[in-house]
């Protein structure tokens, strides 16, 4: 919620229908993320908001703190000028790309132990197939070529929660620290151009 002068923005928020189908089915590996057309740009979605109480949102902002004249209650909110609103949203991005990192080795280690695994059942498959070929030959049974089945333990590919909430986060938190810095740059062309003026 956002206050500027008399006029108040309220947006709402609700999570998609792709999110809980997926998070309901309890399972987040790549290929049900995109069964269920599920990325982290589509875990949330605005949906719009009717106030037909005014008084509610009004007994809100009267409940909030007093302030300086100078101040506004767009500031109290915090959704703008506070000295350290950019260092905690670089903060907080920082430890999200951590967390994603982290997340991203475990999957990139998984695929890379995932392809090695497929190389030596190729190699199986073709040594088996040409086993059969000259047991074959030779008149003999054949052996069964899918007994890799039993030999072969393929690695669990990790779930992708993690990393689909550590992408909105991020996304999130950019586009805060863009709009943050584009708030500082309009300050900043406003102050100079003042100074320029008053010179």
């Amino acid at each position: 919620m956002a206050s500027v002068g008399k006029e108040v923005d309220v947006k709402g928020y609700r999570l998609t229908e792709n999110f809980v189908t997926t998070y309901l089915d309890g399972k987040w590996k790549s290929k049900d993320l995109e069964a269920h057309k599920l990325s982290y740009f589509n875990i949330f979605e605005e949906v719009e908001l009717q106030i037909d109480n005014q008084y509610l949102v009004s007994t809100y902002i009267a409940g909030l703190p007093t302030i300086a004249q100078s101040e506004t209650e767009y500031d109290v909110l915090k959704l703008t000028s506070n000295q350290n609103v950019t260092a905690q949203l670089l903060e907080s991005l920082y430890g999200q790309i951590d967390s994603y990192n982290y997340d991203q080795n475990n999957f990139n280690y998984y695929q890379r132990h995932l392809q090695k695994e497929h190389a030596k059942i190729s190699q199986w498959k073709s040594q088996r197939k040409l086993e059969n070929i000259e047991r074959s030959r030779a008149g003999e049974k054949e052996l069964d070529p899918n007994e890799w089945k039993t030999l072969f333990k393929l690695p669990v590919e990790p779930s992708r929660y993690n990393n689909l909430l550590h992408s909105h986060a991020i996304d999130v938190l950019a586009d805060d620290i863009l709009k943050k810095c584009d708030e500082e740059l309009t300050k900043s062309s406003a102050i100079e151009r003042k100074l320029v003026g008053d010179v």
